[in-house]
């Protein structure tokens, strides 16, 4: 289980798997590792700054670094293409620039003087400044297909991060039953959000619209599939949730808004589960409860 939670953080957050047990884990002279009693608090504030990271690329941005790389590539290009010519057409001049260096290899190549028009006219000319604009027009499509493969990524990643929060939330407050130990709990909680990357999303108000393959998944009656929705059916699929009693029910002797698990069978298991009840209000209640039992 370790190992799972490694590879999930080590990728999530593109650490080194040694870097992530650092993080999450304490290391005891004997080499064993045990989860931080921080670990949850660490990685979602990881996952904050992740996110204050991802950005949208500003207008100005994208265009001056498409620009660069665009520059450097095609002088990459046109490099590869002159010393093809070069070596094709017996050119020993390494000085000559590639529109040039087309130039001279037709002129080369006729048996009377041309000028600059009836080059520019000549088939061969013609045919190498085709290959040319063909290999320029390939590297600038290649470029922004990248580019824009980055920010969509960047968006995807954004908004990804956002339905994961959501989602966490408020299986968290659902109360799932999940395992005691933290280390396990984490790996449990990580799996069912990693389900949420199977979609696409598009943010409408306060929900999102589930998004398959550029189209948005609908229910048996044509009508648009919601995270709100989605979430707790997939969660009912993937957890048990703990037993509650009625809130504020007369003769329970439970304070109004307070969820109860099942009551322990002795004295033993009641100190035990009073521990684990994040707040006071909780472990009243859950007291109270219990002392009515014994009466």
């Amino acid at each position: 289980m370790e190992e799972l939670l490694l590879a999930y953080v080590s990728k999530q957050f593109g650490l080194t798997q040694e870097a992530a047990a650092d993080l999450l884990f304490n290391k005891s002279e004997e080499g064993e590792l045990t989860l931080k009693d921080n670990a949850l608090d660490v990685l979602l504030d990881k996952d904050k700054d992740r996110v204050s990271k991802l950005k949208v690329l500003p207008k100005e941005e994208k265009t001056k670094m498409f620009d660069d790389a665009y520059k450097k590539a095609k002088t990459e290009v046109t490099s590869k293409l002159e010393k093809r010519f070069r070596e094709k057409y017996g050119v020993e001049d390494k000085e000559l620039k590639l529109d040039a260096l087309i130039a001279k290899i037709v002129a080369d190549s006729s048996e009377i003087k041309l000028d600059e028009d009836a080059v520019k006219s000549h088939p061969l000319y013609l045919q190498l400044e085709k290959e040319k604009n063909d290999a320029v027009v390939a590297i600038k499509s290649e470029f922004e297909t990248k580019l824009n493969d980055i920010e969509a990524n960047q968006k995807r990643d954004k908004i990804l991060s956002e339905v994961k929060s959501i989602v966490r939330t408020k299986v968290q407050d659902m109360n799932p039953i999940l395992p005691k130990t933290k280390e396990v709990a984490e790996t449990r909680m990580a799996d069912f959000l990693s389900k949420f990357e199977a979609f696409d999303y598009e943010k409408v108000g306060e929900d999102f619209v589930l998004l398959k393959d550029g189209k948005r998944v609908e229910d048996e009656h044509g009508n648009a599939v919601l995270l709100s929705n989605y979430l707790p059916t997939v969660a009912k699929s993937n957890f048990e949730f703990q037993v509650q009693k009625p809130k504020g029910a007369p003769g329970s002797g439970t304070p109004p808004n307070v969820d109860i698990v099942e009551l322990p069978k002795s004295d033993e298991e009641f100190y035990e589960k009073v521990l684990e009840l994040a707040t006071q209000e909780e472990r009243d209640a859950y007291t109270q409860a219990y002392e009515a039992t014994k009466s």
